[in-house]
């Protein structure tokens, strides 16, 4: 089940750990590439892809046919043509098929289809597989996206996005448990595969700094330059470039037909930022080109009168554009970033459905699938302060071509806002691999492929992804829901010392996040009961949580029980609201309601708080889409003398 897993018992395990070079800083180049385009058919049974597969039998019956071989900038759109016989149609596989519904339930025979593969991939069929969280279409390496064909003769289309490697198209016969190669493309290059990619920046514990991170290609000397005007680079900072190989990870998929090497993961940090001041940046270096400009904003410095705008997900994933069957599907992630691009807009109620058609890319906004915003999103995106992103990110689940597709799905507000990353099942959990849960829920990632991807502030003795930073008048904390948090453990200890030392003269509100919920359905769950006094006794206001996938508030709620102050604006109890409705499917309530549930929704969006000095704290549920508001409640508080 995406959403849950069985509770299984506390047991030390084996982390793993990453490898990580030390680059330096390089100077500035332009960075061109030309385009050509043509009709390529592929007739003969020819290898002409790098990876390992063996050679179809020859058929003159079959044709297969792409329309180009090379492209320039992020993303284009290549057309595959292909002719077959009715035999091919009528051995009906059986084979499961997700269309692009809201709970993929669709199931129809599959014999012939299409897929994207990387460059080195061997698509040599290896039968099904019991690999946790794995699915078919079983090759030795998994597509990066595929389609499924139902008539003899016809066209397809997929959007490809620059990635490290070359690409290729492979038509398939025999359905998706043990199919068999018919046709392989030639090569699909983008000319700028070279060029920095996935730009996204965090938070450091130093409010006069920002982390910016992104991926290549290629592991050399790369920094990220900046200055205080669009265009005018003053200052450099060098760039450490991490990187993981298949022993680094827990087992597969990861290790096995998820596996796609990841390149160089890249991270700087800018200092000397003044609150406020706009920094404009780029990424890279001489030899292999720069990205295109970003900028981001100051972060506003722990103050009890500011203001802040947080925009808050969790459980979301990604979705291909163009309509292909990928691993988990998740078709509605694309209205949940899109709705976080325009969620401080004023009028975000009245905006049209950004997301509309997903299989006619030509009724689809461009910054969908590139770094480039509307000018009113842009506008809309400077009054967000930060975005936190509670677990369950992307969804590989052992198959890293997604993280690739959600990298690239965030890149628009990820490398203008703080993106902040907590770790849940799906990022962290498997056997053996230390997480206090043991099941396969991260497909053999168990954390690493997530912690070299969002460098978050979390301490330098840490054993988890546990960390917490101050912006405005909020203290947030982040705890790691997969690691021992038992009295006595290293992570309690840590929520301990942080939550019974926030300065609330300064922070006056404390926001406390964490994957799995205390308070969710209609349960309070008992793994997690030990947090409740700790959380009670530290004053946090509100607790933020994902995992189940829906949308829930509950009451100001200790022990089961809401709380009423002693008076208007005392403190009362922590209210806790589950935010897991991001994209990756939904979860039904049962019944009766608990009485401390005073919101439920099942159906897909975002939410966002706001935080007024010290007296006001509103927070807001959208629904994807329509971007309707669809709940809201606020906190009063008096101001802490």
């Amino acid at each position: 089940v995406h959403g849950g897993c069985s509770r299984m018992e506390l047991l030390p395990r084996h982390p793993r750990h990453r490898r990580v070079l030390l680059v330096s800083a390089v100077a500035t180049v332009t960075f061109t590439a030309l385009t050509t385009t043509f009709l390529v058919a592929f007739l003969a049974s020819a290898n002409t892809a790098t990876g390992s597969h063996s050679a179809p039998p020859t058929r003159q019956d079959i044709v297969f046919a792409i329309n180009a071989t090379s492209f320039t900038g992020e993303d284009a759109w290549i057309t595959a043509t292909w002719s077959a016989s009715e035999a091919d149609l009528k051995i009906g596989s059986g084979d499961y098929v997700c269309y692009q519904d809201s709970f993929c339930t669709i199931v129809k025979d599959v014999n012939l289809w299409v897929g994207v593969f990387p460059a080195s991939a061997n698509i040599t069929s290896i039968g099904p597989q019991e690999w946790p969280e794995s699915n078919p279409p079983w090759l030795a390496t998994a597509p990066i996206a595929w389609k499924p064909l139902y008539t003899t003769v016809g066209q397809v289309q997929f959007h490809l996005e620059r990635q490290r490697e070359d690409q290729f198209l492979a038509l398939f016969g025999n359905g998706t448990i043990h199919p068999v190669m018919l046709r392989v493309s030639p090569i699909v290059r983008f000319n700028s595969s070279g060029l920095p990619n996935h730009v996204h920046i965090a938070r450091t514990d130093s409010v006069d700094e920002m982390r910016v991170m992104w991926q290549s290609k290629f592991g050399d000397a790369s920094q990220v330059r900046w200055g205080f005007k669009a265009k005018h680079y003053t200052f450099s900072a060098p760039a450490i470039a991490v990187t993981y190989q298949k022993s680094d990870l827990c087992g597969p998929p990861a290790t096995t037909h998820g596996w796609l090497d990841p390149g160089y993961l890249f991270n700087a940090v800018i200092s000397g930022i003044d609150e406020g001041q706009y920094v404009y940046y780029i990424v890279g270096n001489d030899q292999h080109g720069w990205s295109e400009e970003s900028r981001f904003r100051g972060v506003t410095r722990p103050n009890a009168t500011a203001s802040l705008n947080i925009t808050v997900v969790a459980d979301v994933g990604l979705t291909y554009i163009d309509g292909s069957q990928y691993h988990w599907m998740e078709p509605h992630a694309i209205e949940t970033t899109s709705g976080m691009e325009m969620a401080w807009d004023d009028n975000i109620s009245a905006l049209p459905n950004l997301h509309r058609d997903q299989t006619s890319h030509s009724s689809l906004p461009a910054f969908h699938h590139t770094r480039h915003l509307s000018s009113r999103a842009a506008a809309t995106l400077d009054r967000t302060d930060v975005i936190v992103h509670v677990g369950d990110i992307s969804y590989a689940t052992g198959y890293a071509s997604k993280w690739d597709r959600f990298l690239k799905q965030i890149e628009p507000l990820a490398s203008r806002i703080p993106y902040m990353t907590g770790h849940g099942n799906h990022e962290r959990d498997y056997p053996l691999s230390g997480d206090a849960f043991g099941g396969g829920d991260s497909g053999g990632e168990c954390g690493v492929a997530t912690s070299t991807r969002f460098v978050m502030p979390v301490p330098a003795n840490a054993t988890g992804a546990w960390y917490s930073f101050e912006q405005g008048p909020v203290h947030f904390v982040m705890m790691d829901t997969e690691i021992s948090w038992v009295p006595g453990s290293p992570q309690y200890t840590f929520l301990e010392t942080d939550l019974m030392n926030v300065d609330r003269q300064v922070t006056p509100w404390v926001i406390f996040m964490g994957h799995r919920p205390l308070y969710s359905l209609n349960v309070l769950d008992p793994n997690f009961k030990v947090l409740e006094s700790l959380l009670f006794q530290a004053q946090v206001d509100v607790c933020l949580w994902g995992h189940v996938h829906n949308a829930q508030v509950t009451c100001p709620v200790y022990n089961g029980t809401c709380v009423t102050a002693a008076s208007p604006g005392d403190y009362d109890a922590p209210i806790h609201a589950v935010i897991g409705n991001g994209g990756q499917s939904l979860t039904a309530f049962p019944t009766p309601r608990a009485a401390w549930s005073v919101y439920e929704n099942s159906e897909f969006g975002f939410s966002t708080i706001q935080v007024k000095g010290a007296t006001k704290l509103v927070m807001k549920f959208y629904a994807d889409g329509t971007n309707h508001l669809d709940y809201h409640f606020t906190i009063n508080r008096k101001a802490r003398v």
